[in-house]
């Protein structure tokens, strides 16, 4: 009866904590897993892409990466209720998608211009993927309900896009397949499909709001840690054998897009049954007026006064 009544205390707990302290714990978590991942790297890093056997760091440096993410899921259950709006995009995100959208033409541009190892992933299939999934992002910046259906259908392309960057990865018999670098770019995989599939759910009216945030959060520490701590090894000239550049790019540019994502999720509120989001927004709205006639009004007497 004891551990029945420690849960229901923590549950209760969990439901006080809002988006934003969510938000602000995801940004610790990633700033510090990307931190120790770096620091891992640089200190207890072998010559085939493992840690050193022994080496305390690493060890805690997973456990805070897998804490960080389990803690995210639970929060998502607990915190988030199943009535919180998912935020259409901003201009600012809307914005900030064509940065994905450029690094996936970079990366067709690569695949023609440069030495291309099509043994596991023909190069075709990879460029016809890119290119349908930079049309996908293109179609998050034109920001049109029209085109929801689109996005939905282009958001297979992007599926299709990281399958092959995983088999790319996978299939390089040069780098062990449970090296930490590939597992991270696992994971960095993982993340941007749960954060695509439900940014195609919130685009089609069809999403869950304790999964989206989860793929959010979940997301931008995943991408964060083995994104942004790839380029800065591949940038020190840690890695001897470095092949992920312009996916790496990609999850990069994603990880912005993520993170303006969660900026428009501060704003999110509970929907209210019977109260529709323009509703809602009007209200928001009506609000905003009469804060600016009251600045007029208190703007006029006090040059009343001062006359």
């Amino acid at each position: 009866m004891c551990i029945d009544k420690n849960m229901l205390y923590g549950a209760e707990i969990m439901k006080k904590i809002s988006i934003q302290m969510l938000s602000i714990i995801a940004g610790v978590s990633a700033f510090l897993s990307l931190a120790l991942r770096i620091v891992c790297m640089f200190f207890f890093y072998d010559d085939i892409g493992y840690y050193k056997s022994g080496a305390v760091l690493p060890i805690i440096a997973n456990i805070i990466f897998g804490v960080s993410i389990a803690f995210f899921l639970f929060a998502s259950i607990f915190c988030i209720d199943k009535k919180q709006r998912v935020m259409p995009t901003s201009k600012a995100s809307q914005y900030a998608a064509l940065l994905p959208m450029g690094a996936l033409i970079f990366h067709v541009i690569r695949i023609f211009t440069t030495v291309f190892n099509d043994t596991n992933v023909n190069k075709y299939l990879l460029a016809i993927s890119a290119l349908v999934s930079a049309a996908f992002f293109l179609f998050i910046f034109l920001a049109k309900k029209k085109y929801a259906t689109a996005i939905v259908y282009l958001g297979i392309g992007v599926f299709a896009y990281l399958f092959l960057a995983w088999m790319f990865v996978y299939f390089d018999f040069f780098i062990p397949i449970n090296s930490t670098d590939k597992t991270f770019f696992y994971l960095a995989c993982a993340g941007a499909i749960i954060f695509v599939f439900n940014e195609m759910a919130a685009s089609y009216g069809a999403v869950r709001s304790r999964f989206y945030y989860f793929s959010l959060f979940a997301s931008i520490i995943a991408l964060s840690t083995a994104t942004v701590s790839a380029i800065v090894g591949y940038a020190f000239g840690i890695f001897k054998a470095y092949i992920t550049l312009e996916f790496d790019l990609f999850f990069l540019a994603l990880l912005v897009y993520a993170v303006t994502r969660l900026i428009d999720a501060q704003k999110s509120t509970v929907i209210i049954e019977g109260v529709s989001d323009k509703a809602v927004m009007n209200t928001e709205n009506d609000e905003n007026a009469e804060s600016i006639e009251n600045t007029d009004e208190n703007q006029e007497t006090v040059d009343d006064d001062s006359e």
